[in-house]
């Protein structure tokens, strides 16, 4: 199974938010994680700085989910049927801006 993670950020003359790195995201397919990514219960979206609005964070949520259920396949192994997962990240600021032109790919 592959999972994709797509970071989207805006970059302002003076953030005055946090700063986001890999271990301090928040995850929003965890209990824990997915009310600090301002989402209602576990989903696919994580904006912790509010960068989009609520309405745009559930339509991108949908559509995620949309692109997991078009991208799955019948018969063969757990892996051979598994559709497209991804999760989409929006924040203010990244701590390394060289990530921003790569898509992380966990295995």
């Amino acid at each position: 199974m592959r999972i994709v993670f797509v970071l989207l950020f805006t970059l302002n003359g003076f953030v005055l938010g946090k700063e986001w790195t890999a271990s301090n995201m928040p995850d929003p397919r965890d209990k824990s994680g997915y009310m600090k990514c301002n989402m209602k219960s576990l989903s696919k979206v994580c904006d912790p700085d509010e960068v989009l609005s609520s309405t745009d964070r559930y339509r991108i949520n949908h559509e995620v989910n949309q692109l997991a259920q078009r991208t799955t396949h019948s018969g063969g192994n757990f892996c051979q049927t598994k559709g497209i997962e991804s999760i989409l990240v929006a924040v203010q600021s990244v701590s390394n801006p060289k990530c921003i032109n790569s898509v992380h790919v966990h295995k």
